[in-house]
């Protein structure tokens, strides 16, 4: 995984990110902002970090299974800015829009932790 430095946002991740946001800005319209942009940092951060979500990934189970628990872990984790950060849950909660985010960060946790 790439290190993060004083906190800050690694390039690696800045680049998975904002092409995230690209995508969903040009092609469906979200208008999400560069406060999103960090938003999708803490979520990205607490997936990684979650060690009952690891433990599925790296165990025996089916890809199914592996992916029921990601998507149960990162909406849990979305649900988290529904009083906060309304504007950022809506936005998620557009299915286009959580599919997206759902499939890319998905394919970059499996291709880190696996």
């Amino acid at each position: 995984m790439a290190a993060m430095g004083g906190g800050g946002i690694s390039e690696e991740s800045l680049d998975f990110l904002s092409e995230i946001v690209r995508k969903l800005n040009e092609i469906y319209g979200a208008e999400l902002t560069k406060e999103n942009l960090l938003d999708l940092k803490n979520v990205q951060t607490r997936v990684h970090g979650d060690e009952a979500l690891r433990s599925v990934m790296t165990g025996d189970n089916s890809e199914t299974n592996k992916r029921r628990k990601f998507e149960e872990v990162i909406g849990s984790i979305f649900l988290f800015y529904v009083n906060d950060r309304v504007d950022f849950y809506q936005k998620f909660e557009n299915p286009v829009i959580r599919d997206l985010i759902v499939d890319e960060f998905w394919r970059e946790y499996v291709k880190k932790v696996i």
